[in-house]
């Protein structure tokens, strides 16, 4: 559930969401949010509908979506719900509803829940301010802990980070600076009128400039609920998310790579040259997860070509933090930049067009191309996706399919 504030994300939408909830029975519903400050007044809207029917809410505050994944179980709630939408820009937000195992539900449809025991709200209703913020360090401590040993003693890279302005920084910075990481941190002031805005993931090229002549390894830019994560070389140049599927595939002793239908061509038949499987799925998370569940989580990833990467030996959700720090376990650990580990990654020349022309949906694959159309998810576009193995064909399908309005 996502859309403008006000438009589509109006406040009677707001409330059927929140009587959905009640409808489900859960008794204990933890709250967190990104920077926007609509944020508050849905969650204000939401909490008042859920107490006045005997369900007792706990707000978390500004927190990066992985943490609500991780914090509603361990809390024991029957439901966690993020205000948040993530890569959009500011004048727009979302809904998004995990279950009491901290996975995310699809759509509207609200899972009946069994039981719910007083164990819950007995525990929920003596947390105070200072405790929510041991809470949230659990899941700092839980990062570090993964990762410390890992990086103990080793040489580490200079890194450069823009945080979109989002809910991602304080995490992010506590943990890497604990494991001892230097950071130049960008846009890292938690400002709802600005995340997103003209930084982070979705516009690579203002971190370009940000860091074009600064010194550093790697850079990173994250979005506003920091589950996406774009990756820089140290001259600024954005590597391709497949590229990066392709990286995490090769040096992480994988069986399994879980992708979507947008991933790169090239780097699938890379990756199966290699010994390595790959399942694609329909775009989204919750499409990804059912398969990863499958695999043994230490022989399994999952990776979205609109930089989602999700590590079930981890966390079974996408989380900007975690994603640098398996690549930077993976830089440390060959003493290779990044540009060594992406040269040998072949890739399919593709384009991704969102245009307001309604085109049919689809998808159609030839020995030297492919083209996939979908409607969006969260705006009124339709998204038509062309590869092939040159530019000028791709070019040339991507023209036919805006003329004709199909494939």
């Amino acid at each position: 559930m996502r859309g403008i504030v006000g438009v589509d994300l109006n406040t009677g939408i707001v409330e059927s969401v929140a009587n959905a909830v009640v409808l489900t029975g859960a008794k204990c519903v933890v709250f967190g949010q990104d920077t926007r400050e609509s944020g508050i007044k849905i969650r204000e809207i939401m909490t008042k509908i859920m107490q006045n029917n005997g369900i007792f809410t706990l707000n978390l505050g500004i927190i990066p979506s992985a943490s609500m994944a991780f914090l509603t179980p361990k809390l024991g709630a029957d439901l966690g719900i993020m205000i948040t939408a993530s890569h959009n820009p500011p004048e727009h937000n979302g809904i998004n509803i995990y279950d009491k195992h901290g996975e995310i539900l699809g759509g509207m449809e609200l899972e009946k829940f069994d039981s719910h025991v007083d164990y819950c709200i007995s525990n929920l209703t003596r947390i105070s301010k200072e405790q929510i913020n041991g809470k949230i360090q659990a899941w700092e401590d839980y990062v570090f802990q993964k990762f410390e040993p890992i990086f103990k003693g080793k040489t580490l890279p200079h890194i450069a980070i823009d945080f979109a302005n989002g809910s991602g920084a304080n995490v992010a910075l506590d943990v890497l600076q604990r494991l001892g990481f230097t950071v130049d941190a960008y846009h890292n002031k938690p400002n709802g009128n600005n995340s997103n805005k003209n930084c982070g993931s979705q516009h690579p090229e203002a971190f370009k400039r940000a860091i074009s002549k600064k010194p550093f390894g790697v850079g990173f830019a994250y979005d506003g609920d920091a589950d996406r994560v774009a990756c820089f070389t140290n001259k600024g140049v954005l590597i391709p998310s497949d590229a990066i599927i392709g990286v995490l595939g090769l040096n992480l002793g994988l069986k399994q790579v879980i992708s979507t239908v947008m991933m790169n061509t090239g780097v699938e038949r890379y990756l199966q040259s290699k010994k390595i499987g790959v399942t694609r799925t329909n775009v989204g998370e919750r499409f990804l997860i059912p398969e990863l569940k499958k695999y043994k989580p230490t022989e399994v990833i999952g990776g979205e070509s609109s930089s989602h990467f999700i590590f079930p030996d981890i966390l079974l959700r996408g989380d900007s933090l975690i994603t640098t720090l398996k690549l930077l376990q993976i830089l440390v650990q060959t003493g290779k930049t990044i540009e060594e580990l992406i040269k040998d990654i072949p890739m399919w020349f593709s384009v991704l067009h969102n245009t307001e022309i309604d085109i049919e949906g689809g998808e159609k694959k030839e020995k030297d191309y492919r083209v996939l159309i979908r409607k969006s998810g969260t705006e009124k576009l339709t998204r038509v996706f062309v590869e092939a193995t040159t530019e000028q064909k791709r070019d040339e399908i991507l023209a036919q399919i805006l003329q004709n309005k199909h494939m």
